[in-house]
């Protein structure tokens, strides 16, 4: 782990963008953008990014960052079928940032030191067919079982965060189409985008005099 140079990083992401454009063409770059403001917010707070990629670069596909699911966002996804599928994964390996708002951890901080970046793809790709092929021959069911016992705040109280509203409620699991159910003083909804955060602690109580 060295840092770099903005001027760096610049350069070797114009290097990669100019290589997949040479080879795939402007619509093989994928933009990503922040709208959690909604009322497509996005377009403006991001608007010199936005002129980059789609003035500049020329490239159609684009996705506003907390509406994952919306056709109409995704290029040629509503017209012909998904015949490809760009996921975003985030692993901190040797470091983790220390001040958060939820707690973070790294796999070097938990006892996986030598795992390397390399290693950990590759590994990652692996399991990551595996569940494919599970998916294929044995349908969604086994996956969603698998992640469950591994879900987090399971029972528990949560917090999603919508295009226009935030919803706090319990978390009872996901249905047999992978939507996450949300109970909300027993009336139960069904969630298919949006961010997801454990519930924060109440505040204690002001102390008087």
């Amino acid at each position: 782990h060295e840092p770099v140079s903005w001027n760096d990083a610049a350069d070797l992401g114009a290097r990669v963008i100019k290589a997949v454009i040479d080879r795939w063409g402007p619509d093989a770059v994928g933009m990503k953008f922040f709208d959690h403001g909604g009322g497509g917010g996005g377009f403006e707070n991001n608007w010199a990014v936005g002129r980059f990629f789609f003035t500049g670069v020329g490239t159609r596909a684009a996705s506003i960052h907390n509406r994952p699911a919306y056709n109409s966002e995704v290029h040629a996804a509503g017209d012909a079928g998904v015949d490809w599928l760009v996921i975003g994964v985030g692993i901190n390996i040797r470091h983790h940032p220390s001040q958060t708002r939820f707690p973070a951890t790294s796999l070097a901080s938990e006892g996986a030191g030598n795992v390397t970046v390399a290693g950990l793809l590759e590994l990652l790709c692996q399991r990551f067919l595996a569940g494919l092929a599970t998916w294929r021959n044995l349908g969604f069911a086994p996956i969603r079982g698998a992640w469950l016992r591994r879900a987090e705040s399971l029972g528990g109280q949560l917090k999603v965060r919508l295009e226009r509203e935030t919803l706090h409620g319990i978390f009872k699991g996901l249905d047999a189409d992978g939507a996450l159910i949300l109970n909300q003083d027993g009336r139960e909804r069904r969630i298919t985008a949006g961010d997801v955060f454990p519930a924060e602690p109440p505040a204690p109580p002001a102390r008087s005099g």
